[in-house]
């Protein structure tokens, strides 16, 4: 146990150096290990790099959910990756009720080009332009962007679907207060994530 104890300390330490490495001293390794002739190792290092990447994304995307959304108060951000998907959830609390807010991107740049997962969100936007005919669905629009909102009992959620490919969602549980959730739904800056996702961005 106490070989343990001891032990523990040790491998926080070197995760911490790990995680701790910036992204310069990755590609030195690869650039060394690559002109050495050894690609396994090289190979190896970009993996890291993907990983310390991925992350970098995420808290870019993240910075899209202001703290403040209307008369709400943004909690803690849930943000996960895998696959070239990219989930990012933040709830907004206040006024009496909550709205769930996720985004769905999807990587490659371009719509996600060079991810066939990243159809579906085309697919999503058509059918909201030709759905919202059944009672409790309609169709609309949010500046240039098709969404489309739905109530379903005590629940209402709507969808945005960007231009380049990602998927916006906002859910409540008091179908009451589809309109003020509506008019949120429009308050993101749509225009700035575009150009982020399909990699137009400079920042």
């Amino acid at each position: 146990m106490k070989k343990f104890v001891l032990f523990l300390p040790l491998v926080c330490l070197l995760a911490g150096r790990v995680f701790a490495e910036d992204l310069d001293t990755i590609f030195d390794k690869v650039k060394k290990y690559a002109a050495a002739g050894n690609y396994q190792k090289a190979i190896a290092e970009l993996g890291w790099a993907k990983q310390e990447l991925e992350k970098k994304n995420l808290s870019k995307l993240e910075s899209f959910f202001p703290n403040e959304l209307g008369d709400l108060r943004g909690g803690k951000i849930e943000a996960n990756a895998a696959l070239g998907i990219s989930n990012i959830e933040r709830t907004y609390q206040g006024a009496g009720y909550s709205v769930k807010v996720s985004l769905t991107g999807f990587g490659g740049g371009a719509a996600g080009a060079g991810n066939p997962l990243a159809g579906l969100a085309s697919l999503g936007q058509m059918a909201a332009m030709f759905g919202g005919s059944q009672a409790g669905e309609e169709s609309f629009r949010v500046g240039d962007l098709t969404a489309r909102g739905e109530k379903k009992g005590s629940r209402a959620e709507i969808t945005v679907f960007t231009q380049s490919g990602g998927i916006m969602k906002f859910e409540t549980d008091k179908a009451d207060k589809y309109d003020q959730m509506k008019e949120l739904a429009k308050k993101f800056d749509y225009a700035a994530l575009d150009n982020y996702l399909r990699g137009s961005s400079n920042s």
